[in-house]
């Protein structure tokens, strides 16, 4: 089950429909085969989660003190912050996400070979893309499907701005309907997964009580293969920030855990110093300098840990190198462990295969929504890390941690033309490193609608795992060929691939792209008349004729076209 959910959850933002189960269909199934559909289906929806908002659930209930500084949900640099953005924002809507459950296991029903997670109920964030174009991501607040006649969701309450986060407060239940007794049989409870409370103690100073809820703690024993472990005893947490040296450069952050047997108690896990780059800072960017980490073991501090990172653009690569030295309680020296450098072509900055998809899809529909084109790029991301042996250096090894390629083509008709995407992500395996894990993703834009389309195959499956639909208005700047005033004779244009062929268009032309970018200018003579484009990329124009209809007035006529 990991397997497949580790592929899916390359899909960056997964997304979902319902699928009505008929009732003489749900007689046919045996309680193990209901009881199969909702092990897989729980995981699923919370995988979802991760996805679309970037909280992982599971991951809540076991935090350390490192994954607390980049969770959105803690977030000293949430990807949830709003920000100001420029105008022409370009707007993104998760819709909904096709995926396969016999994929997750073997005991599911054929009828269940695929079921449609829908969302609605959106609340709006505004981020800036990897490529720094403005964007209005519509999350969701509730993720649901209709399966055995029965609506499962989870769904999200989010309080008022009040502090550092978008939220005072965040609670996640599951509902599970009319599912609630047989779901009991696998041992699954609907209710509170969680619930994280902000609250300012002093200025700049702010503390997380995240609640761990008897659902989740059900899921995580349902999910966990270690049958000795018991979730009940996995406590609460508390999460205190200081962010009064902020100006300085500094910010502090302190894990605890809060037993269930007693709310008073805090029992240290780990402290964090955040020193920033303030360089990087005034410039906009939120880039750490290093971090300092304490580590403790049974409440007592028992080691230190220290990060010094340093971020650079180099040509078209993104180099991070980070060095990594330790000390004990009482040592007065660090002693120096790692020096790792990961360079990452082509201008992206993220690491991990699930970011890059992501990067991938936002890129593509910016670029298109802005330029009216967008190109074909290969991204490759190594790592090179020192080895050690006692302390001693003895050899550098650098590893291909991923491998992409995207291609671009125009598809389609000419009345209905479509950008296609082809992703094609490599990552190693577990024995020899070699790049044959991974996923392919085709990517659909058909550039005069509103949707996105994506399928997801992982490497070795003939057929997608998941499609996932976005609404986007990114496509909206282009429409059906309109004149702005008919003429008796149209006119009409038609392309190669090396120029266009103008009809009717006798008077001055400009053809301009889609953020009104001038790319050619000249005189139309003829009834039909060749416009050579060489050199303009493949992408979407626009090309604006003026025609003298009398000798007073001019008529212009406007007509959008695909190259």
């Amino acid at each position: 089950m990991k397997k497949i959910f580790t592929c899916i959850s390359l899909a960056a933002a997964t997304f979902m429909a319902t699928t009505p189960v008929m009732a003489q269909q749900q007689k046919q199934l045996t309680d193990k085969e209901k009881a199969a559909v909702i092990e897989a289906l729980v995981p699923a929806m919370l995988e979802q989660v991760k996805q679309v908002s970037g909280i992982d659930i599971m991951e809540l209930a076991k935090p350390n003190i490192e994954n607390v500084l980049s969770s959105p949900v803690f977030g000293t640099a949430s990807t949830l912050r709003a920000e100001v953005l420029a105008a022409n924002t370009i707007s993104v809507q998760p819709d909904s996400m096709k995926i396969s459950l016999s994929e997750i296991s073997k005991d599911i029903p054929p009828m269940f070979s695929q079921i449609t997670l829908k969302m609605s109920d959106y609340y709006t964030v505004n981020i800036s893309s990897p490529n720094g174009y403005p964007m209005e991501v519509s999350l969701p607040k509730t993720i649901s499907t209709t399966i055995l006649g029965s609506t499962v969701s989870v769904k999200f309450e989010i309080g008022k701005q009040t502090g550092l986060l978008p939220f005072e407060s965040l609670n996640a239940k599951l509902d599970l309907g009319g599912l609630s007794e047989l779901a009991g049989v696998v041992g699954v409870k609907g209710g509170e997964l969680f619930s994280l409370k902000e609250k300012a103690t002093t200025a700049g100073m702010f503390d997380y009580n995240l609640t761990i809820g008897e659902s989740l703690r059900s899921v995580i024993d349902l999910m966990d293969e270690d049958d000795e472990k018991d979730a009940t005893t996995i406590p609460n947490f508390l999460v205190k920030t200081n962010m009064t040296q902020l100006a300085k450069g500094l910010v502090e952050a302190s894990l605890y855990a809060i037993p269930t047997t007693s709310a008073t108690v805090q029992v240290p896990m780990g402290d964090a110093k955040v020193y920033m780059n303030l360089k990087a800072a005034a410039a906009g960017t939120m880039s750490p300098d290093s971090i300092l980490l304490t580590s403790y073991e049974n409440g007592q501090k028992e080691a230190y840990r220290k990060l010094a990172t340093k971020m650079e653009q180099k040509g078209q690569n993104f180099v991070i190198t980070s060095q990594d030295s330790t000390k004990t309680l009482n040592a007065t020296a660090w002693k120096w462990a790692a020096t790792e450098t990961i360079t990452m072509t082509n201008r992206t900055k993220a690491t991990e295969a699930k970011a890059i998809v992501a990067e991938t899809i936002t890129r593509t529909i910016a670029e298109l929504a802005t330029t009216g084109t967008t190109n074909p790029y290969s991204m490759i991301v190594t790592k090179t890390a020192d080895l050690n042996g006692d302390g001693q250096v003895v050899e550098a090894e650098t590893v291909t941690l991923l491998k992409a390629d995207v291609t671009t083509a125009m598809g389609g008709t000419a009345a209905s033309p479509e950008m296609n995407v082809a992703v094609k992500i490599q990552t190693p395996n577990d024995t020899d490193g070699q790049l044959t894990k991974g996923m392919d993703i085709a990517i659909n834009l058909p550039l005069k609608e509103n949707k996105v389309v994506m399928d997801f195959t992982p490497v070795g499956y003939q057929n997608a795992v998941a499609t996932m639909y976005i609404k986007t208005d990114a496509m909206g700047i282009i429409t059906d060929n309109e004149t702005i005033e008919n003429d008796v004779d149209e006119v009409k244009v038609s392309t190669t691939t090396s120029g266009l062929y103008v009809k009717n268009g006798k008077g001055n032309y400009v053809i301009v792209n889609m953020v009104g970018r001038v790319i050619s200018t000249g005189i139309i003579t003829s009834d039909e008349q060749y416009i050579s484009a060489s050199n303009m990329p493949k992408g979407i124009y626009a090309i604006s004729i003026n025609k003298a209809s009398t000798l007073r007035s001019v008529h212009k006529t406007t007509v959008k076209f695909v190259k």
